[in-house]
């Protein structure tokens, strides 16, 4: 199984719910379309994992709702004590960074500009996504067994990390308008 597949899977643990429900679950960590929650739900189904159950609904067209099985839930909390793969880096702007030397200084200081927008952008929606929570939960949370917590800490997680990278890419202008960099000025 894949890192999609265990998290679906987590999900319809916590609770059960429609494929829709869990692509609005995952949607503020991972961008995942329909045919790939579905497809993935119907393998989840195929091997035992998860069963549905059609729901008639008057107004709307009818949904599934999928429920963790027994078997589903041994694969969850055995993946839970499986070592991680290792984080993948698929930033295209990193190794923009890395290739910085060959713009000019203008160039070079427009790139990161353009960067810091870009994470302010991220920095409003990560706390849209923070007060939409807030007014789900009446602003407060007592139980950590739930979905609802592990979103609450990741979209935290999330807008350190923007934070943190806004600073970078400041430091790195600050760099540009320096004539040398003195190595000994930026201990290890």
């Amino acid at each position: 199984m894949n890192t999609i597949s265990y998290g679906i899977l987590g999900i319809v643990y916590a609770n059960s719910c429609s494929g829709y429900d869990i692509m609005n679950y995952l949607k503020p960590f991972r961008e995942v379309k329909h045919s790939q929650i579905y497809r993935t739900l119907s393998q989840l189904e195929k091997e035992g994992f998860v069963t549905s159950e059609v729901v008639e609904q008057s107004d709307k067209p009818n949904k599934k709702i999928y429920t963790i099985t027994v078997l589903g839930q041994e694969k969850i909390e055995a993946w839970f004590f499986q070592p991680n793969a290792p984080a993948i880096l698929k930033d295209e702007f990193v190794l923009k960074a890395y290739l910085i030397g060959l713009k000019d200084r203008d160039d070079a200081k427009a790139l990161f500009n353009e960067r810091i927008a870009y994470l302010e952008k991220q920095v409003a929606v990560c706390k849209e996504r923070l007060e939409a929570l807030k007014e789900r939960t009446d602003g407060v949370l007592t139980d950590f067994q739930t979905l609802e917590f592990g979103r609450f800490i990741l979209l935290q997680q999330l807008l350190h990390q923007t934070y943190g990278n806004i600073r970078w890419c400041q430091w790195v202008i600050d760099l540009l308008e320096k004539e040398e960099i003195n190595f000994l000025n930026y201990p290890f």
